[in-house]
């Protein structure tokens, strides 16, 4: 029992614990029961016993860590660690020779007569025997020291009292002074046992003999052609190869928002807005006062009602205040710019409903290119592979790949999680402006009672749903409080229904209508407005995580571009300018559409460097005066929150259908010449 190692012990005396210690506790039960406790004390002694097996065979086997800083880290390489081990034990002996000859010339550094040669030496080799150093290195490094130690004596006359007199060295102390020389050396000899590529693959003999038959000019081109591998990463990520700003890519169509995020690789790029200047609202402009007014428009005046989804006590701005921020009379110069953004609603037979047909179609290309183009390259004859590959899958390409599409999904759910917020604005006709100033009520909720809902019907419901689950285990947690009515997710789905029952009527006006030089009905062409942080605004935290993550995707692919074997130069050069190309062409598209449908959808956007910056501006914007606004599923016409009246989802089913389209004036047309515009279905955005 002596030699028993620890592990088998342990497991001899669980196994008599748990299946004997019960026989002698137990002796009236049943059958039935006797087999259910005995599989339950099986379950448990498994638990109990099996880390005592994976112990047993970690200490019968255990993994080869190297030392990285101060963290240990296993590396599956049987030859490197036989190379390791060896070299590390022959420093470790040489220390021990050294440790010991330091010790036998100073115990006989001041003796009246210098020891013999022979006996220094003697003692040397038996230093040597006992430390178990290299036989061959010790014999050359005591040569070394006895030629040393011959020509301090030449120097004096070959007098061994007088070379002793006048303090200079013997044998063992040369013996000291060349296995210092020697022992700087070492640390060549370590490097090179490390060298390698850390894990073995089953053609790495293969791999060697086709090295061993290269000339150097054929390795010297391999060599090119693996450092040109190993750069295209860093090229994509700092080449300048812009991609559209993912707020703006998204909230045009988040096809076109996750085709930019799968060309951008998962690398660190450089985004460009796409929108012009004069669409875009700068806050960080403004001075503070305006800054701070809209702030204040954000936040919260008073406890909410859970109930009525209401405030409990006076706000301090009224409806008049949120409106004159949109009217073109506006009293101050700052509320120009929400002026701009009413007027441009107007302009609505500029805009075209049928945007979302490029948007296929650019999707569609970006998939075909990085997929028939793109990938098939990496696996071309003459291109280095994968050093890990033997069986020829193309790991470069399937990494590369994965990397994109997970950079794409990631991306897209950062941009669900980030702060931002689209709103739709419809231009009204007259006829609809009348059914809802019918509607309205002075006793709905309005923007100056609560924050127009910051969340769709679906996600709102869960986090109420969540919110009274928690609440049943935390009595003092309050929930979020329910920003829809009970039948916002049902109404969309008859409109839709309404919708396509109005495109099968009458197809061809549909399709003709959907571009600026045809009359259209003005619901078809609503006004996306984006409210998001600014790239200043972004959270810090949120910031350097997503930088972290695209710095460990950049050094994971450059691991994957730079680990390959093989290759012609040439060949390798005119696939990387493919890519290259393949790669700018799947990132224009994307910038070219976000270009495009800022001009025919009429995207504006506003930048915000706060919170309450965001919830101030969709406050402003939902307040608009004689237009429809849709946000996360809520309507507001005057300021007015409609969704409550029974009565609005009558009018809505009524206008998904068109019975309130009207006639309008052809665009670009001089005189009077009218076009009745017939009712119609849905385009890209959802009708209200």
């Amino acid at each position: 029992m002596a030699n028993t190692p620890p592990y088998s012990t342990a497991t001899f005396l669980a196994y008599r614990v748990f299946f004997f210690l019960p026989h002698l506790l137990d002796k009236q039960r049943s059958s039935c029961r006797k087999m259910a406790r005995s599989r339950v004390r099986f379950a448990v002694a498994f638990c109990v016993l099996a880390p005592s097996f994976v112990g047993m065979a970690a200490a019968r086997d255990p993994p080869f860590r190297v030392n990285i800083g101060y963290f240990k880290f296993p590396v599956s390489d049987p030859e490197m660690k036989a190379r390791v081990e060896r070299v590390e034990n022959n420093i470790t002996a040489w220390d021990d020779f050294y440790d010991a000859t330091l010790d036998y010339w100073l115990a006989n550094w001041n003796n009246t007569q210098p020891l013999p040669e022979d006996t220094e030496e003697t003692a040397l080799r038996r230093f040597a025997n006992k430390t178990k150093v290299d036989v061959e290195d010790f014999g050359t490094i005591l040569q070394q020291a006895k030629d040393g130690y011959a020509t301090d004596l030449r120097a004096q006359n070959n007098d061994p009292q007088q070379l002793w007199e006048f303090d200079g060295t013997d044998l063992s102390e040369k013996v000291l002074d060349v296995t210092e020389e020697e022992f700087k050396f070492l640390h060549h000899e370590r490097l090179a046992a490390y060298a390698g590529v850390g894990s073995p693959v089953d053609c790495s003999v293969h791999i060697d003999r086709m090295l061993d038959g290269m000339s150097e000019w054929e390795k010297a081109g391999m060599a090119a052609a693996s450092t040109l591998m190993a750069l295209l990463p860093t090229f994509l990520a700092f080449g300048n190869l812009f991609v559209p700003r993912s707020s703006e890519a998204f909230a045009t169509s988040w096809l076109i928002g996750l085709g930019a995020a799968l060309f951008s690789l998962g690398l660190p790029v450089r985004s460009i807005s796409c929108i012009r200047r004069k669409q875009v609202l700068e806050l960080a402009t403004l001075d503070k006062d305006p800054l701070d007014t809209i702030a204040e428009l954000g936040e919260e005046d008073a406890p909410s009602d859970a109930a009525n989804g209401t405030t409990q006590k006076a706000p301090k701005h009224t409806l008049e205040d949120l409106q004159q921020w949109t009217r073109p009379d506006a009293p101050h110069k700052y509320m120009r710019d929400f002026a701009r953004i009413r007027k441009a609603v107007d302009s609505y037979a500029e805009r075209w409903h049928w945007w979302h047909v490029p948007a296929l179609l650019i999707a569609a290309a970006q998939g075909c290119i990085f997929g028939f183009a793109i990938e098939p390259l990496l696996k071309a004859a003459g291109i280095p592979k994968f050093i890990f590959a033997c069986a020829g899958v193309n790991w470069t390409g399937l990494y590369l790949s994965v990397s994109a599409i997970a950079n794409a999904l990631l991306r897209l759910a950062m941009w669900q999680l980030c702060d931002h917020e689209i709103v739709n604005i419809y231009h009204l006709t007259d006829a609809a402006r009348d059914a809802l100033d019918a509607i309205k009520k002075p006793s709905m909720p309005t923007t100056v009672t609560q924050l127009p809902p910051l969340y769709p019907p679906l996600i709102s419901k869960f986090h109420t749903n969540f919110g009274r689950l928690v609440q049943r285990i935390i009595p003092s947690y309050q929930p979020l409080r329910e920003e829809h009515p009970s039948g916002a997710l049902s109404q969309p789905v008859r409109e839709h229904l309404d919708s396509i029952a109005s495109v099968l009527k009458n197809p061809f006006s549909m399709l003709k209508s959907g571009f600026a030089d045809t009359a259209a009905a003005p619901r078809y062409r609503p006004l996306i407005v984006l409210i998001h942080l600014s790239t200043q605004g972004r959270p810090q935290l949120r910031t350097l995580f997503t930088g972290f993550c695209e710095a460990a995707l950049l050094l994971v692919l450059t691991f994957f571009f730079a680990s390959q074997w093989g290759g012609n130069l040439y060949i390798t050069a005119i696939a990387l300018a493919l890519i290259l190309v393949f790669i700018t062409v799947g990132r224009a598209l994307a910038i070219i559409y976000v270009w495009l449908s800022a001009r025919t959808w009429g995207l504006h956007a506003i930048n915000c460097d706060e919170q309450d910056e965001i919830l101030g501006c969709l406050r402003i914007v939902c307040s608009m005066e004689g237009v429809l606004v849709r946000i996360n599923g809520a309507h507001y016409y005057d300021g007015y929150r409609l969704d409550y009246e029974p009565s609005f989802g009558a009018w809505r089913r009524e206008y998904a259908r068109g019975d309130y389209d009207e006639a309008v004036l052809r665009p670009g047309s001089t005189g009077a010449t009218q076009v009745q515009v017939e009712p119609k279905g849905t385009s890209t955005q959802s009708p209200v």
